[in-house]
């Protein structure tokens, strides 16, 4: 079985599921039926990791997604100038701990 990978970042505080990746799960539903994956995502500090991780996971789980891969790197240069990183932050790492053992994935 396949699946649909779809990318996206939470880069700043007004930044939710629904307006990262709401409106793409909907066109790609629109014309298949195969999972989607989070093929690559992260929410970086400047969004608020701590509330967004929630929100991250809370946005999977209403829009039944198959799962995630976290972009984990300092991205110093380029426009975005942020640390994607989450070990190096206990609330964020907390964040992404509890996301993670409350969410039951969609199966492919």
């Amino acid at each position: 079985m396949s699946w649909v990978g779809i990318d996206g970042y939470y880069f700043r505080p007004s930044d939710t599921f629904a307006s990262v990746f709401g409106r793409t799960i909907d066109q790609v539903r629109a014309f298949t039926k195969k999972p989607v994956l989070l093929s690559e995502t992260a929410v970086g500090p400047d969004a608020g990791q701590f509330v967004k991780i929630g929100d991250l996971f809370t946005g999977m789980r209403q829009y039944k997604t198959l799962g995630l891969v976290w972009f984990d790197k300092a991205q110093h240069q380029g426009i975005n100038h942020q640390d994607w990183r989450i070990e190096d932050n206990p609330a964020a790492e907390a964040a992404f701990r509890l996301g993670v053992s409350a969410l039951t994935l969609a199966r492919p």
